[in-house]
């Protein structure tokens, strides 16, 4: 059994009856009015409250226009939002564009930082050095030789050019940790050391050197121990 929600015409109460019901009497006024009567009149309240809300709804839509187009302060705001859009791209396109020179040109296949890092043990070691430091040098070109053969660092001393373990062991065990040698470096075309050249200093030059260090020294200490000395005595009185 199906039933049918109208409302009383007299009183506008919900009411629910028998669908194919002809006649119905309200429970709550006890107006007696036809099924037809009460649904037409239902169908038109509802539909006149639909039409009046979008109606309303029209009329503030219109307003709400009409306002935002007149409203000096809503023009205002468009403005200062399109200047905050244009500042926050031109920010964006800032920050992005150094951020591709910092890394990317900066890390591409031949970069500056790959270089440096690469060159910077071989460079530390290069002018006036000890033949000390010069025989770990030696051994980490030949790490290098065998981890990076694409940059690959030849070993001149003397009369031997080698890129060889053994040869550049050989070099390195020839010299002494005493004494002092003069190393240059040579670049290859895209900035890498490519060339390790050991070169013998003067002995003379080497011994006048070291005699003339000792002397300072000497000369030092004695002034030290005389100052030393001084202070004892004023002490003592």
């Amino acid at each position: 059994m199906k039933f049918v929600e109208l409302k009383c015409k007299n009183c506008g109460a919900k009411l629910e009856v028998e669908e194919g019901t002809t006649q119905v009497t309200c429970k709550f006024c006890d107006t007696t009015f036809s099924i037809d009567d009460a649904y037409t009149q239902g169908y038109k309240y509802t539909k006149g409250v639909l039409k009046a809300q979008d109606e309303q709804y029209e009329k503030n839509l219109e307003r709400a226009k009409d306002f935002m187009k007149n409203n000096p302060i809503s023009k205002s705001s468009k403005i200062m939002s399109i200047i905050f859009v244009i500042i926050f791209f031109l920010v964006f396109c800032f920050i992005g564009y150094n951020i591709y020179n910092d890394f990317y040109a900066d890390h591409s296949t031949d970069n500056r930082f790959e270089i440096k890092s690469f060159n910077m043990p071989y460079e530390n070691n290069s002018g006036r050095r000890s033949g000390f430091f010069l025989i770990g040098s030696l051994d980490d070109i030949v790490t290098n030789n065998k981890t990076n053969k694409e940059h690959a660092i030849v070993v001149v001393y003397k009369d031997v050019t080698t890129i060889e373990e053994t040869e550049i062991k050989k070099i390195r065990d020839s010299l002494s940790s005493r004494k002092d040698y003069d190393v240059s470096l040579d670049y290859e075309s895209k900035g890498y050391v490519n060339k390790f050249i050991i070169a013998d200093i003067d002995t003379d030059n080497s011994v006048a050197s070291s005699e003339t260090d000792i002397d300072d020294y000497n000369q030092m200490k004695e002034e030290v121990e005389n100052q030393i000395n001084e202070i004892r005595d004023k002490i003592g009185n």
